[in-house]
């Protein structure tokens, strides 16, 4: 009987332990479906991902010829001759298009044909989707050069905008002010460029000074700025014949 009872408890032990096991089983479950519920939930709740940007387009560079005594140029871009014609003096070329990345954009006179010394020459990334004038200043025997990045905003409503580029050698850093008018740029050297400004569209005189002081040093007939344009104010030639023009943008 001993060992009967001992059966049963045996028994009654095996089933208590296989419905332990049975419930644990249906809780294993039962957390695993509702884990598995919340997850669904979550990612239905989460929103999609953004779609990717689009890719930028080509850079666009031109050349600015601010040199007087310098020739037509021309821009080269990794070995050719790139679209968009030469820049006689004053002038700005046509925009060439690079693709985005790294490039070696040079500047030779048309008769140059590509061949020798480039007036500019900068191998270097170009970022897609902006824009870029190359400005040569001075004089043939010694040319100085700038790149510059357009600014891709529109002006204020109603306004113009404008930078100043002193291309003039001999003249050392300079304020540039319209007459009767605003301050356009303040201490810049020769080869160097202002910030944007917004301005009152109109015919503006323009006047170079002292940097620092009201002393004027040469003043230039006036430039019109139209309403919604975007211009580089440039100063450019050597004592005596120095000139003051717009370059668009």
């Amino acid at each position: 009987m001993h060992a009967i009872k001992n059966g049963v408890g045996w028994a009654r032990s095996g089933a208590a332990a296989a419905a332990a096991a049975a419930l644990a089983a249906a809780g294993t479950a039962l957390a695993l479906g509702m884990g598995a519920a919340a997850t669904a939930r979550a990612d239905m709740a989460m929103p999609p991902e953004p779609p990717a940007p689009p890719p930028a387009g080509p850079a666009k560079v031109r050349v600015m010829n601010a040199s007087p005594d310098l020739g037509p140029t021309e821009l080269w871009i990794d070995g050719k001759k790139a679209a968009g014609g030469a820049a006689g003096y004053k002038k700005s070329s046509g925009f060439a298009k690079v693709t985005a990345g790294k490039h070696k954009i040079e500047a030779f006179t048309v008769k140059a044909k590509g061949a020798g010394t480039p007036v500019y020459s900068l191998d270097d990334v170009w970022d897609g989707g902006k824009s870029y004038t190359i400005f040569i200043c001075g004089m043939a025997a010694e040319t100085t050069t700038a790149t510059l990045e357009h600014d891709a905003a529109a002006p204020a409503a109603g306004k113009a905008r404008a930078r100043f580029f002193h291309g003039a050698p001999g003249l050392e850093v300079v304020d540039a002010a319209f007459t009767d008018g605003p301050s356009l740029a303040e201490r810049i050297a020769y080869g160097s460029n202002s910030a944007y400004a917004d301005l009152d569209p109109g015919k503006w005189a323009l006047a170079l000074k002292q940097a620092g002081y009201d002393k004027v040093l040469e003043t230039f007939p006036a430039l019109a700025l139209a309403k919604g344009k975007i211009y580089t104010v440039v100063v450019a030639g050597p004592e005596g014949k120095r000139e003051a023009f717009l370059v668009t943008e």
